[in-house]
């Protein structure tokens, strides 16, 4: 039986555009130990603590969580737990994380009855943890389906050297495609060939980069990804990997589009959907979070280490 505090100060969001709505989160400021947490979220009438499977919610639950981070570094316990017949991690509405989820480093595979419940830290990773501390709770409902797609807009680009694909339906639109992709919390890439009117999904890792096709129009869902685009030294340009040279209305980030360099030879497409010059180093497969349809913006990049 989990008592009352006083103290308990609740924070709710709830997200609502075109009447959809696309997530209902309440942060619980008390500090609890895991299965107390849910049962807060529970009497507070959620389905339990919150499930973070697409760049959308963990996004939200960065910004709900940003003060207590980054001033007090507190850590907050969300519905992810060890499930032992699957030997897994699973979010509590029974996905499994995608291949991108922002673990904290070597805690991806780490889930197990020793330490079987999921905690977002102070910088934002997930990590697991035994539950037996006493931490923050976001609450969330489960069955709320994103009705709408976020994500970078690339035209005449299609993704390359693709290992498999979530699906591959016919489509008749571009917008249904993007749809279609943010209906799918593995889903990263939405590419509709308007020739064929087909849309592909895919996941992360089942692509390495993207090459021009002019039919493509290719939405990246989340997040900053790196393209077929590298610095030549010979000629001191920038070259596509199938040897053409970007054209003047290529979308460069401002004053990246003589940019490219030995330090900075490697091409990356922003959250933005405008192509810059990076080192190459960090691993572009973490989320970005996303714009708040109450014109509250933010945004916060992981790349390797939290920045």
């Amino acid at each position: 039986m989990v008592k009352p505090r006083a103290a308990m100060l609740l924070l709710s969001l709830v997200l609502m555009r075109s009447g959809a709505e696309l997530a209902d989160f309440l942060l619980i400021e008390s500090r609890q130990t895991f299965p107390e947490s849910e049962q807060l979220c529970q009497a507070q009438g959620y389905d339990g603590l919150a499930v973070l499977s697409t760049p959308e919610t963990y996004g939200l639950a960065l910004h709900l969580t940003e003060y207590h981070r980054t001033v007090h570094r507190k850590s907050t316990y969300v519905g992810l737990r060890y499930q032992i017949p699957r030997d897994i991690g699973v979010w509590d509405d029974g996905t499994v994380p995608t291949a991108d989820t922002p673990y904290k480093h070597g805690h991806a595979n780490k889930a197990s009855t020793v330490d079987p419940y999921g905690l977002m830290n102070h910088n934002g990773e997930i990590k697991w943890t035994s539950g037996n501390s006493n931490k923050m709770a976001l609450c969330g409902n489960h069955q709320r389906q994103t009705a709408e797609a976020r994500g970078s807009n690339m035209y005449g680009q299609q993704p390359a050297n693709v290992t498999w694909s979530l699906s591959l339906t016919t489509m008749s639109t571009y917008l249904e495609c993007a749809l279609l992709c943010g209906q799918d919390h593995r889903c990263r890439v939405a590419a509709f060939n308007s020739d064929l009117l087909t849309c592909q999904t895919l996941s992360a890792g089942s692509y390495t980069n993207f090459t021009q096709n002019s039919a493509f129009q290719t939405t990246v869902h989340g997040r900053s990804t790196y393209v077929g685009l590298r610095y030549q030294i010979s000629r001191d340009i920038g070259v596509w990997d199938d040897g053409t040279v970007p054209t003047a209305d290529t979308p460069y980030k401002h004053g990246h589009e003589n940019k490219a360099s030995t330090v900075d030879p490697y091409g990356l497409l922003n959250h933005e959907g405008e192509i810059k010059w990076a080192c190459g180093k960090n691993r572009k497969k973490k989320w970005l979070s996303v714009e708040i349809p109450s014109c509250v913006e933010y945004r916060c990049e992981f790349a390797g280490d939290l920045r």
